[in-house]
């Protein structure tokens, strides 16, 4: 059995050819408008002449004053690109569709063509040892899903990293004969246009950080307490607005008092009986949106135990966590470690605790390939045009990530005085990131 699972993979792996051929574009997507094609890169970018994948790509044409090629690279990790392009709607984006040839190159791992093959989809349940024994069995059962992922995937699976994603996309310019190319980067896919910036300055045209990922975070740890902060300054943001608003089922109530009681109880259950894990709920004050449906979440534990909410599911999804544990340093040596930093968190961030983009660094704890992208920080590049554009209170991508990066990078940093994650859809935002690209001025 295991040798027709390694054969499988295999089957996947061409050898890589010295140099390619203008590709060919076939008619893709629904609706029409995009075109597809394939470019051959190596498994690994260090051997270039051993294994190799076929890239899917693909292409919506400029349809009017053509300025270049412009990578979409979208966030996640997860979200393939090429799947975005083939089904974007000109209407979505008509600056950048009217004067760029919009590109998605869907990333290692996340293609059937070349995928991260795991036993099943969702592997152990992300959790928090609540003991060195808990956690010894945790790191094992998340080491025993990440080596089978590893075996039915092939080669491929220790080479998914930003850094190779990055050289994949250099590949496919020169395949597309581009002088430079501009990015549009969204979340995790600012990874790949930070690395691109690095690597092959002088091929960029412009760069559009949208809610921008630091990757000079060193650690674990400091990964863990950025997150923390933002999530407890968005709690505070929504309790102020539920002491203002007369329609928050909270209203005139004490919401700090009411949620460490709640911390303190141990009979919490969801929407569907399961067992509730609060600091997941505190995610509601994220968005100001939700914010309503977070004093009535709360209002119906007091009053009933039972959420409105639903958990938020989290598991160690194979794909996922191949890309992030070897993009990030997630180590953590022991159960002694893990529960000092719990200990600490839950002092720094009091009401929000452990909000649930801790779990990226715990679905890392026994993961067989770890970190072979190192955490580092950007150089200074005065001569890359590029712009950051984020939220002032993101608790998906804390602000003070996108104030790092713009310190080290010497990028400028445009500001929303928001908390929405991705601001391209914000109005007066998407314009200005769309005017930085087209002509340079935001």
């Amino acid at each position: 059995m295991k040798r027709a699972v390694i054969a499988a993979a295999l089957l996947l792996l061409t050898t890589a050819p010295a140099a390619q051929a203008a590709p060919g574009w076939t008619p893709c997507g629904p609706g029409g408008g995009a075109e597809c094609t394939t470019v051959t890169v190596p498994v690994d970018w260090s051997t270039v002449d051993g294994p190799s994948i076929d890239l899917t790509v693909s292409r919506r044409k400029a349809t009017g004053d053509r300025l270049g090629v412009l990578f979409f690279a979208p966030g996640g990790p997860g979200t393939p690109a090429a799947e975005i392009i083939k089904g974007l709607r000109p209407e979505q984006v008509p600056e950048l569709q009217k004067h760029f040839d919009l590109v998605g190159v869907t990333a290692r791992g996340l293609d059937p063509l070349y995928p991260v093959r795991c036993p099943q989809v969702d592997g152990p349940a992300v959790e928090v040892p609540g003991s060195k024994q808990e956690f010894a069995d945790y790191r094992q059962r998340v080491a025993a899903f990440g080596a089978a992922c590893r075996e039915m995937t092939g080669p491929l699976f220790d080479h998914v990293d930003s850094t190779s994603d990055t050289r994949d996309l250099e590949a496919v310019r020169k395949v597309l004969g581009a002088e430079k190319v501009s990015f549009y980067s969204l979340s995790y896919g600012t990874l790949l246009s930070q690395r691109y910036a690095e690597l092959f300055p002088d091929r960029v045209e412009r760069i559009a950080l949208d809610s921008a990922m630091d990757h000079s975070i060193p650690d674990a740890w400091s990964y863990m307490v950025t997150e923390a902060v933002a999530a407890e300054q968005d709690f505070h943001r929504w309790a102020d607005w539920c002491q203002a608003t007369e329609s928050c089922a909270l209203h005139g109530q004490d919401v700090y008092a009411l949620q460490r009681e709640l911390q303190a109880r141990a009979d919490l259950k969801d929407n569907a009986g399961q067992p509730l894990r609060l600091d997941y709920l505190t995610e509601l004050t994220g968005d100001s949106k939700t914010w309503p449906a977070m004093a009535v979440a709360l209002k119906s534990l007091r009053d009933t135990g039972i959420s409105t909410e639903k958990n938020l599911p989290h598991a160690v999804r194979g794909f996922k966590y191949a890309i992030l544990c070897q993009d990030w340093n997630f180590a953590i040596r022991d159960y002694a470690e893990l529960r000092a930093a719990v200990d600490r968190l839950h002092r720094i961030a009091p009401m929000t605790r452990l909000n649930s983009n801790v779990d990226d660094v715990l679905g890392c704890l026994g993961w067989p390939v770890t970190n072979t992208n190192p955490p580092h920080r950007l150089p200074e590049m005065p001569n890359v045009q590029a712009r950051m554009f984020h939220s002032r209170y993101d608790m998906e991508a804390p602000y003070s990530w996108a104030q790092r990066i713009s310190v080290q990078s010497g990028w400028p940093l445009v500001t929303y005085q928001g908390v929405q994650h991705g601001v391209y859809e914000v109005p007066g935002m998407g314009e200005r990131i769309d005017r930085f690209l087209v002509t340079g001025n935001p």
